[in-house]
């Protein structure tokens, strides 16, 4: 499981990992990556 703030489901980010632990994940957003249309 990664933990990403100020993100909502389908959201398409560039993250960083911030901090890793045995079954959670903590990332910050470095980019914000549009959802392109097909």
């Amino acid at each position: 499981v990664v933990i990403v703030p100020e993100t909502t489901i389908g959201d398409r980010v560039t993250v960083e990992m911030r901090q890793v632990r045995e079954n959670v994940a903590f990332a910050d957003v470095v980019d914000r990556n549009p959802r392109q249309e097909v």
